[in-house]
Parts: structure tokens; sequence; C-alpha cells
């Protein structure tokens, strides 16, 4: 892999690139997996002054299928579900672009938003069987889009000293389709958080 920077005053430019071999071996009838994939970033990161930063990022990234959603054939205790692999499932490609906006400060807050649109997205879904008691989930690979924000502002309550308390609020959302229709499952739920926390010297709490 590289990435690389160059800085243009209060533009910086920021290039990536990964290219990754993967090969399995198996001694069973399920076929062999060998494959390459490529991925590619660039972005930008413009300091509109000290305190307010913008970004923008456009990736076209690739993954591998992993070894069990390849070959898995049995009980996968730790989710209390039956999984079935797919040894024909290809390299998930996605096209993803991310903006987002952040100010430092007392004041602090950022917000992003994204989008991506995935060809052959690899999830297990349910088949509606049981077998040795759990319910049975398969491989598979279907064209997908998700998209998204996340947002949170952090502000004083209180200072005096090295002593401070500040407060969070934010949340994070996301949504996850097929193209050929329907919601892709095991996508996290709307996400919202309040918090308080406490410094003074080395304390944190």
């Amino acid at each position: 892999f590289v990435v690389e920077r160059q800085n243009f005053g209060r533009l910086a430019v920021d290039l990536g690139g990964r290219i990754e071999r993967q090969e399995i071996d198996v001694d069973a009838s399920a076929r062999d997996y060998a494959d390459t994939a490529f991925t590619v970033a660039t972005g930008l990161l413009w300091s509109f002054d000290e305190a307010l930063t913008g970004a923008g990022q456009l990736t076209r990234s690739a993954r591998h299928p992993q070894a069990a959603e390849l070959y898995a054939d049995g009980p996968h205790l730790a989710v209390g579900r039956y999984e079935i692999g797919d040894d024909g499932l290809d390299v998930e490609t996605a096209t993803t672009l991310d903006l987002g906006l952040r100010r430092e400060g007392p004041l602090h807050w950022h917000l992003s938003l994204f989008y991506s649109d995935f060809s052959d997205y690899i999830y297990a879904a349910a088949t509606g069987e049981e077998s040795d008691g759990f319910p049975v989930y398969r491989y598979r690979q279907a064209d997908a889009r998700f998209y998204g924000l996340e947002a949170e502002l952090e502000f004083p309550l209180w200072e005096s000293g090295d002593a401070a308390v500040h407060a969070r609020v934010g949340g994070d959302w996301v949504r996850g389709r097929l193209d050929a229709g329907g919601n892709l499952p095991q996508i996290p739920p709307l996400r919202l958080l309040a918090a308080l926390e406490y410094d003074r010297g080395p304390l944190h709490a």
C-alpha cells in the first residue's frame, strides 16, 4: 500500500492505494480461492481557518471474502446460528463518497455524511430453515447501497483551574438497501449519545 499527502497552503490533497492478493487452498471438494483486490482513494482537506475544517474523500475499495464466508458449514455459537458459506463468492467492491465538517475549540462539533454504492456486497441472509436447533444463514452476494450520517457536539459546562466538566451529545444513523429491493440484514439501529465528562489533572471520568 502507499499513502501520500501534498499541502497547498490551506488545502491538503491525499492519495492512497492498496493491492492485496489472497489465495486459499482447501483439501475438500470446495473450490480454491485466488484473486487480487485493488483499492484507490483520494481526499481533500480544507482549513477555512484555525478552527473550521472541511473534508471530502472518494474511495473505490475492494474486499476479499473471508474464509468463513466461503467455506462455513456448521453452527456459529457466538451468534447462535448455523452458517453456510459459498465458495463461488467474488471480490466485493464499493465506491464511497464521504463529506465532513469539523470545528475545534471550546465549542467542538463535527458532522459527516457518506454514500456507498456496492457491487457484489457479501452478507449473511436468513433462509427460514433450521439445523441442529439453530436458524440457518447462507452467505450471498448482491448489489447494495449504504448511506448515513454522524454528528457530535461537545461544549463546556464548568471550568475551574485544571478541572472541567464537559457535555457531549450526538448520534449516528445508517441505511442499507439491496438494489433489487429490500433491506439488508444486521444494519445497526439509530444511535443517540448523551455524556458528561469530568477532567482534573490526570483524572478523567
